[in-house]
């Protein structure tokens, strides 16, 4: 007898990206600290994260083909705000940017490359952990990848 009904693979892959984006959100409240109260930009992961921890938590409990097509959503959404993050943190030269960040594979090891740490600017790879999570999530919702 069993009393808790087994989750499929899809299922626990969206849960585990819950918690992941729960990590990002915790990170990111420390590292937006000063710049929350300056810029609107910098709610913009906040909001979406809980708005999504909120919809994923319902969306779990009630796994069904709505909430699988509403979680999609959310994860497509994650991906638009992981490319606005990408633009936002390059300063509007993104491109530029991460010409800079793959340059440090130049740089030798112990040296700053010329920039100083302070200046260095948010970082431009982290907004890429949105579009990271975004895309695990659609292929756990998407239905030729469900296990159920």
């Amino acid at each position: 007898m069993r009393l808790i009904p087994p989750w499929s693979l899809n299922r626990l892959i969206v849960l585990l990206l819950l918690g992941g984006l729960l990590m990002l959100m915790i990170d990111i409240r420390w590292e937006h600290r000063v710049e929350l109260g300056r810029q609107w930009e910098t709610w913009i992961p906040l909001v979406y994260i809980g708005l999504m921890l909120m919809v994923g938590i319902l969306s779990l409990y009630r796994w069904e083909r709505w909430s699988q097509k509403v979680l999609m959503v959310g994860f497509a959404l994650g991906i638009v705000g992981g490319l606005l993050g990408i633009w936002f943190h390059g300063m509007a030269d993104p491109v530029g940017n991460f010409v800079r960040v793959f340059a440090a594979w130049r740089i030798p090891l112990g040296t700053n490359g010329g920039i100083k740490v302070s200046n260095s600017g948010p970082p431009m790879i982290a907004p890429m952990a949105f579009i990271g999570i975004g895309l695990m999530g659609l292929l756990a919702c998407y239905k030729q990848f469900r296990s159920d």
